[in-house]
């Protein structure tokens, strides 16, 4: 869903086969409408117009779900009424031929409202729709329409609403588990931010109150305690630094603009993704983290050229994979161990040589322990020339 509460356009080739499919199926009801052409004793030139306003209707309806919003200077309801007036007319038209397109047109129109609408406006669309059908047909003297028309809209209005219901409530359930999963997270951190300070302090305090004990008496002990403070000060601010680092989590369109920057600034092109896949909450963050640790590694250490971006969607349904590539100067030799450790096979598990080396780079473990922990793996590849951060959420 977008920020408004609106549901996003499907993205990749997978969404969009599953948005034709779910939208799609319900065109075998058409079939009514096509009967209605074949018995049709309407004028000639009626019965080929609306030959012409089927197969267009279809496109037009099917085309709405995969772009809903192709007047990108209007809001999502201005492009829905445009669609909903493009409809209407080619079901008039249809309608001159056979009154069976009367019944078929209102459900698409009642399903395109619904899920291309927040739930209060597919609503309020779906009861104005029946009330002008209902109308129109009261008005015009169907005969028993009662019996054959209510039924014909209501039956798929109840189905429409029903589903429409669950997959916002589904929605909204798993935006709001992504966000308890990051508070549980921000507040563990700041524990740690808490216990790592208090510690820190308390410490400092002692050794400070006895560095003025011994300052006196004991000047050379009072300054070893002195420097065991000036130790630690700067060991809890190195640490309180990292933790609090933590606490900060980064946009990841932010982070790519950020990442252009600072690798301009060292003289190094980003080739960046024009588009990105459709990511949840927690996968934004963790490639915004994997991006921001692996750009400063290449300004600090590849003497690169060139970094590379590429956010792209895996083969299981859900998976993301991020590739840095970079044409540095390579990895170091333990590091080479490291990337053919962690390169091969399931070796993203980090087992082997791989933990070792990685292990000791401070950014490097972090950057592991945040994509093991949302199930993903991580790895380094040896490019020859330059190397290759890898992450699979």
């Amino acid at each position: 869903m977008t920020t408004s509460g609106l549901l996003e356009p499907p993205a990749t080739r997978e969404e969009k086969i599953n948005t034709l499919f779910s939208a799609g199926i319900w065109l075998l009801f058409l079939g009514w409408t096509v009967y209605g052409f074949i018995i049709s004793t309407a004028p000639v030139y009626w019965q080929v117009a609306g030959w012409v306003a089927l197969p267009s209707f279809v496109v037009i309806y099917l085309y709405s779900f995969l772009h809903p919003e192709p007047l990108t200077g209007l809001p999502r309801f201005a492009n829905t009424l445009a669609y909903t007036v493009v409809l209407v007319g080619l079901g008039f038209v249809m309608m001159m031929s056979t009154l069976y397109a009367v019944v078929n047109m209102v459900p698409f129109l009642m399903a395109l409202w619904l899920f291309s609408s927040r739930l209060r406006t597919g609503l309020a669309a779906v009861a104005l729709i029946a009330v002008v059908v209902t109308s129109l047909a009261v008005a015009l003297q169907l005969e028993a329409y009662e019996s054959w028309l209510l039924p014909a809209i209501g039956i798929p209005t109840v189905i429409l609403v029903m589903v429409q219901i669950s997959i916002e409530l589904e929605e909204r359930q798993r935006v709001n588990s992504e966000r308890l999963a990051l508070a549980e997270q921000r507040e563990d951190l700041a524990g740690t931010v808490h216990d790592l300070l208090g510690h820190s302090l308390t410490t400092v305090t002692v050794k400070t109150q006895l560095a003025r004990r011994l300052l006196r008496v004991d000047p050379e002990a009072a300054e070893r305690e002195l420097d065991d403070v000036l130790a630690l000060s700067r060991r809890s601010l190195s640490e309180v630094r990292a933790t609090v680092t933590d606490l900060r989590q980064p946009d990841l369109l932010e982070q790519l603009d950020q990442a252009e920057q600072s690798l301009c600034a060292a003289g190094i092109e980003l080739r960046r993704p024009e588009q990105l896949p459709a990511l949840t909450l927690m996968q934004q963050q963790v490639v915004a983290w994997v991006l921001r640790e692996t750009v400063t590694n290449v300004i600090r250490h590849s003497e690169a050229q060139r970094c590379t971006v590429c956010v792209v969607d895996g083969d299981d349904v859900g998976q993301v994979i991020v590739r840095i590539d970079d044409d540095g100067v390579g990895l170091p030799a333990e590091c080479a161990d490291a990337g053919a450790g962690t390169g091969a096979g399931a070796a993203g598990t980090g087992t082997g040589t791989g933990t070792g080396a990685i292990g000791e780079h401070h950014g490097l473990l972090g950057m592991r322990r945040r994509v093991e922990a949302v199930g993903g793996t991580l790895r380094l590849v040896d490019l020859e020339p330059g190397t290759r951060v890898e992450a699979r959420l």
